[in-house]
């Protein structure tokens, strides 16, 4: 019969092997993932709100930290299959290449997003064989959080977010001539009298939509949504990023009849207010939708 004191002494290896076998790979690829990403949150405007992502990422595995699914054995059991190693071999044949690219170029959207792809896949690689499907959910559900804080592609950025922008300059333009003050929409500004008033400059303007989707995504794993509610939240944070930008535009264009001086007063306090009107519009549709989604079940 085994001394109590060895069962404790076996009882905790196996409790610090189980986590190096998590944590160790996990910060390897965390290493390697953030240093382009950093590159990119510093360089791109957009995207000032990035350094969130990995907080809310580590916030989600800590809250699950219990949920963590045990150690199958199945590497040490079965082995490296051929098939295995060869993914691993390709994977990072495509990682290196990439990586060096992304020096140069940081914020070549397609290149990070197939990069961090590769390091996804081979972390979730890991996560399966350390642990089958239940650690690749566990490991890869909070990772979808990265990708609002991707850079966007250029097509989608003219095909969408650009007539977007022209269309709320002209909105805007249209509400105050209707209250008798000249504007004149010129593509994503407005033309005050008191100088021009901008949809997409770096300090607010359209940075609010990557930080709602980025905020609906996390709410979307820490709510333990379905896909068609994460879709729905997605869709409903990025209408509140458009009407908090509309918003802020609106009242600057406003203060715009001020003069310049007042215009340059308000122009930042206006963009962070409408960042956060939208941050917090999406958290409060997040809870509505997990409490009607309760109430149904109830």
């Amino acid at each position: 019969m085994a001394e109590p004191t060895t069962v404790i002494q076996d009882a905790d290896a196996s409790i610090a092997a189980r986590t190096a076998a998590w944590v160790v790979p996990g910060l390897i690829m965390a290493a390697l993932a953030l240093v382009p990403l950093a590159a990119a949150w510093r360089l791109a405007p957009d995207l000032g709100h990035g350094w969130a992502a990995p907080i809310l990422i580590a916030y989600l595995w800590w809250e699950r930290r219990a949920e963590r699914p045990r150690v199958s054995g199945l590497a040490a059991r079965d082995g490296a299959t051929p098939g295995l190693w060869l993914f691993l071999a390709l994977a990072l044949a495509c990682a290196l290449p990439l990586r060096l690219l992304l020096t140069p170029y940081p914020l070549w959207p397609m290149a990070l997003l197939a990069y961090l792809a590769l390091l996804a896949a081979l972390a979730l690689t890991c996560a399966h064989r350390l642990a089958g499907w239940a650690g690749v959910a566990w490991l890869g559900g909070p990772l979808l959080i990265l990708l609002g804080a991707l850079p966007w592609p250029g097509a989608l950025d003219r095909a969408l977010i650009l007539p977007l922008r022209e269309g709320l300059a002209g909105v805007v333009a249209e509400i105050n001539n209707l209250v008798g003050r000249p504007a004149l929409a010129s593509g994503t500004s407005v033309r005050m009298t008191g100088g021009w008033v901008g949809i997409d400059e770096a300090c607010g303007g359209m940075r609010s939509l990557q930080a709602s989707i980025t905020a609906a995504l996390f709410f979307g794993e820490w709510l333990r949504f379905g896909p068609g509610r994460r879709v729905a939240l997605l869709l409903a944070a990025a209408g509140a990023a458009v009407l908090g930008n509309f918003l802020r535009v609106l009242a600057l264009s406003w203060c715009a009849g001020s003069g310049p001086e007042a215009l340059e007063r308000w122009h930042d306090p206006a963009g962070w207010t409408a960042l956060g009107f939208s941050l917090v519009l999406t958290g409060v549709l997040a809870w509505v939708m997990r409490h009607r989604a309760a109430a149904r079940l109830g």
